[in-house]
């Protein structure tokens, strides 16, 4: 063990970290191991502080971890990742023990810090929080802090907004930014998330993660397009100016979105890869439209609209999933959708994952034709390197065989496709068999798979609902 180098230390205790996938974990592995030795006090007690996690088991301690770094700037340089996941304001168990008075001091120092005279009446309110005490508000404290933080990541449910008040204090500039060039200029990830079901967060919300300098990876879970949040959820103003600067972006159980998706041109100019996974709600399927608002156009996705929004990223975007939750495929089974259109115009696009309907188009008719007459192969980039077709359309399964042969026999005009993968509900290998011939053929490698569906996407799907599609396909 004497003889090892540092590196190969540190990637064994990385790998131990892994198996786990929890900061905390990793925390209490680095911090057993840097009690070993002198040499591994001096290898592994740096570490301890370069990913921190504070969640619903929020305590003492942590506030103990906040102050430390809020009064060792060199320390709090260390961290690098933060995740934070809290329970609702307030719900905390008792503290421990009665805030002493360096906690006292701790909290009246950080609002100095945070808030100028004209704030008197906000910095009221988030002394009330961090005496309750409000996790969030104890991590919106050091976040300042944490001039070297590369990725952050909050659970948003329960939120008091107080993270999300300290992003837009730095978009804007205002105090504790106020005389910083450039807040936060290493972090380069941000995710979002939601619990499905239970509390959704507004796109309003990434504004101020768009005004960052270096954010080049944006994970947004469980999000309503616009303003259009449960009753007492927060919207947030939009802050100026956008830095645009985000080349990844995922926007994962999207709810009630037409199709402008407006945010994406507020994060960025030169997109390279855009995930959007579109959901319902499960009280959206007791809905009773009225005669002069179909539910088109109240719930529909518009994709041609969709489509008008990415021409900006024609040279840039590399890789696109456009795809559904099972709740909404099913929703949908019995209204009218329209298709993308040609993605010819994308000229650098390898990676196309794109759900069935959303390719063809779809009617209520089961016997109509598909909406999207033109070739396969004629709307398809010659870049292409990987396509797959989600959720595939049980009536159209064969003619969704016969353009992908077509599309295949077409070699010479798509000189970098790899692969092709269907995700269909009821594979029947005669209609795929011809497929399977042509794919070797061409050297192009066909993958076919059952969908994966995550359990809570059945739960979002009413019973009665699902008995009234099985008599509308019977």
């Amino acid at each position: 063990m004497e003889h090892l180098p540092n590196e190969i230390l540190l990637q064994i205790a990385e790998c131990n970290w892994e198996d786990t996938g929890s900061i905390g974990q990793r925390s209490k592995i680095f911090a057993t191991l840097s009690r070993c030795c002198r040499r591994f006090y001096r290898l592994f007690e740096p570490e301890l502080y370069t990913q921190i996690q504070f969640g619903s088991w929020f305590a003492l301690p942590d506030i103990n971890l906040i102050g430390r770094l809020w009064r060792n700037p060199e320390l709090a340089r260390r961290v690098q990742r933060m995740n934070l996941e809290f329970v609702l304001c307030g719900e905390l168990e008792e503290w421990p023990i009665e805030p002493t008075g360096d906690t006292l001091e701790l909290i009246e120092e950080t609002l100095a810090e945070m808030f100028g005279p004209e704030d008197d009446h906000e910095k009221d309110i988030r002394r009330q929080h961090l005496l309750k005490p409000c996790p969030e508000a104890w991590a919106a404290t050091i976040l300042p802090r944490l001039i070297n933080l590369k990725s952050f990541g909050i659970v948003h449910q329960h939120s008091c907004g107080c993270v999300i008040d300290l992003f837009n204090r730095a978009a804007l500039r205002k105090r504790p930014f106020h005389q910083t060039t450039l807040p936060f200029p290493h972090l380069r990830e941000v995710i979002l998330d939601s619990h499905p079901g239970i509390v959704y967060a507004s796109s309003d919300i990434f504004n101020a993660f768009f005004c960052l300098p270096s954010v080049r990876r944006f994970l947004g879970f469980t999000i309503y397009e616009g303003n259009e949040v449960p009753e007492g959820d927060q919207v947030l103003l939009s802050p100026q100016p956008y830095s645009r600067s985000v080349r990844e972006l995922t926007v994962a159980n999207l709810l009630h979105s037409v199709g402008r998706i407006s945010w994406i041109d507020r994060a960025c100019t030169k997109l390279e890869y855009l995930v959007v996974k579109m959901a319902v709600e499960e009280k959206d399927f007791s809905w009773a439209p009225e005669e002069d608002e179909p539910v088109e156009e109240k719930f529909g996705f518009k994709t041609r609209q969709f489509r008008q929004a990415l021409l900006t990223f024609t040279g840039t975007l590399r890789e696109l999933h456009l795809v559904a939750t099972i709740a909404f495929d099913m929703f949908w089974r019995l209204y009218a959708e329209e298709a993308f259109g040609s993605f010819r115009e994308f000229a650098v696009l390898e990676t196309l994952v794109i759900r069935h309907a959303f390719l063809v188009g779809r009617s209520p008719d089961p016997e109509a034709p598909p909406r999207n007459q033109v070739p396969l192969f004629l709307q398809l980039p010659a870049s292409l390197k990987t396509f797959e077709v989600l959720q595939v359309i049980d009536e159209m399964y064969m003619s969704l065989s016969i353009e992908l042969r077509m599309l295949v026999q077409q070699r010479g005009s798509f000189p970098h496709l790899q692969r092709l993968r269907l995700f269909v509900k009821k594979v029947d290998e005669s209609i795929l068999r011809p497929l399977r011939v042509d794919c070797q053929t061409a050297g192009i490698n066909l993958e076919v798979f059952d969908p994966n569906i995550e359990p809570w996407e059945w739960e979002q799907i009413p019973s009665f609902y699902l008995q009234r599609m099985t008599r509308a396909s019977s």
